[in-house]
């Protein structure tokens, strides 16, 4: 049952994104109905598509493990993990472009657009790491041997044995 669950939270948010990217307004409200700001065009577009990365890869996971596929897919994505980068990365560069649009009231006001600059800058860094992600994804799918090959380095500078007893 939560295999199901699962799937059908995949699920609601690709059709969350698709429905934003259709309807492309948003408004935001704070917990008693407060509106925070108004979204429209290129924003909302950016977080339907958003919505629609991050629930492609929590569906994907529902389905794999109602298919009692999970620990395969745990397995195989250990090994190529660009499924993993390329939704994630994806999200994260459509997210960071809805930070960096931002909202009507802060374009309108240049008060409020001072104030969102902090938010602008971290969708700026956001976008930027997000396509080091897309890079590594592409890498892994295009060329799994070099990508192992760097991976290996890695590895080797940063060890991750959390087995072995620390020297004190």
């Amino acid at each position: 049952m939560e295999d199901f669950g699962i799937l059908l939270l995949g699920v609601a948010a690709v059709a969350m994104g698709v429905y934003h990217v259709a309807r492309r307004r948003y408004v935001a409200q704070d917990e008693i109905g407060t509106v925070i700001g108004t979204y429209r065009g290129r924003a909302v577009v950016c977080l339907g598509l958003s919505e629609i990365c991050v629930g492609a890869g929590i569906l994907s996971l529902g389905l794999l493990r109602m298919l009692n596929l999970g620990a395969a897919a745990a397995a195989w994505l250990t090994k190529r993990p660009w499924p993993l980068l390329l939704c994630g990365s994806l999200a994260a560069l459509f997210f960071g472009g809805f930070m960096v649009l931002g909202s009507e009231e802060q374009r309108r006001s240049r008060g409020r657009l001072v104030l969102s600059l902090p938010g602008r800058l971290l969708g700026i860094v956001l976008m930027v790491l997000s396509l080091g992600g897309l890079a590594f994804a592409i890498v892994d799918f295009m060329a799994p041997a070099q990508f192992e090959r760097g991976m290996d380095r890695l590895r080797a500078v940063f060890p991750s044995d959390m087995t072995a007893p620390r020297e004190r």
